[in-house]
């Protein structure tokens, strides 16, 4: 999965952009929002994870939410390629605020 997804995964700032992009590169392929991209990733990913990421699964237990969210921005970095701890998909702060 990693050799299919990854190397085919850009983050541009629109659509205009991406379509620029592609032609550029002459790719074709979909064109997915922030959202649709971390809902097919999700999807295709959260089998392959050791911890539960589901709200529904963690109970509440804000330890339980805090390690899911790191194993889940580890991997998701590893998806892309970049440097560990490089991006943030939640900050710790609003897990608490959420979570309790």
């Amino acid at each position: 999965m990693y050799e299919v997804w990854c190397p085919n995964s850009n983050f541009v700032k629109d659509v205009e952009s991406a379509r620029a992009w592609s032609a550029s590169h002459e790719l074709e392929g979909r064109i997915l929002s922030l959202y649709e991209a971390s809902e097919l990733a999700t999807r295709d990913w959260l089998p392959l994870t050791p911890t539960p990421l589901r709200r529904s699964e963690v109970s509440g237990s804000r330890q339980m939410v805090l390690q899911s969210s790191r194993t889940f921005t580890e991997a998701f970095e590893r998806i892309l390629g970049i440097m560990p701890g490089s991006v943030t998909l939640a900050d710790e702060a609003t897990l608490r605020f959420w979570f309790g």
